[in-house]
């Protein structure tokens, strides 16, 4: 039964980091190959080969230094069996693809529990990837309403003062306005009371007044006159 990245839920995206997980662990394990067998190698020529009169293979008997690693013990062999046949899945699958054909076919996976822990982290995978987009879409949405809410009372501020400058424009221009119009009704009230009958017997009034006061003076001033003759 033909195996594909559909069968598994697995979409490009999740596909491309299982792609590079395995290539980095196959690297890491070739690595980690390596570095143990030179460390093996250094030990038994550096540091086994200094006894006296003993050779490498007597030195390794008697110190029971079989280096023989047990993978098993090292690593999750389930695991390890499960990005085996993933790689195999790979290399197969690279060789049957076309330029036609964009799906990629993987070779059939025998292990039924791999193949369940398999989907098994995707299915999580997907999970998270949803939550997260949840997330995602909800302080988008909250973003979007608190620009909105921004705009609005930037535009009710901008509207407002708009309004306030044109009534006090208004008020000012309306000021001026009672102002020109006191000045002309007070000029107009002084040239009528100026016209009126009171205004002209108040004002013959004082000058008959003005008068009987300069007579007073003069009679006044030729009484002392007389007296300085006598």
């Amino acid at each position: 039964m033909a195996s594909s990245s559909h069968d598994l839920d697995v979409n490009e995206y999740h596909e491309e980091i299982l792609r590079h997980y395995v290539r980095f662990s196959r690297e890491q394990k070739t690595t980690g190959l390596r570095s143990f067998h030179s460390a093996a190698e250094d030990f038994k020529t550096q540091r086994l080969s200094d006894e006296a009169m003993m050779t490498v293979n007597e030195v390794t008997e008697q110190w029971f230094l079989k280096l023989n690693p047990n993978f098993d013990q090292l690593e999750n062999r389930r695991l390890i069996d499960l990005i085996r046949d993933y790689e195999q899945q790979q290399i197969n699958t690279k060789k049957s693809k076309t330029n036609k054909d964009m799906n990629t076919v993987m070779d059939p996976i025998n292990d039924t529990k791999s193949t369940i822990l398999l989907k098994t982290e995707i299915q999580k995978l997907q999970q998270l990837n949803g939550s997260l987009k949840q997330r995602l879409s909800k302080y988008e949405k909250d973003d979007e309403f608190l620009n909105q809410q921004l705009e609005e009372h930037t535009r009710s501020f901008s509207n407002k003062e708009a309004t306030y400058t044109q009534q006090i424009e208004h008020n000012e221009k309306r000021l001026k306005d009672v102002q020109q119009a006191l000045a002309l009704a007070e000029n107009e009230l002084e040239k009528k009371f100026n016209q009126t009958n009171t205004y002209m017997n108040m004002k013959r009034i004082i000058e008959q007044k003005n008068q009987q006061i300069k007579e007073l003076r003069q009679q006044l001033a030729g009484n002392n006159e007389e007296e300085d003759d006598d």
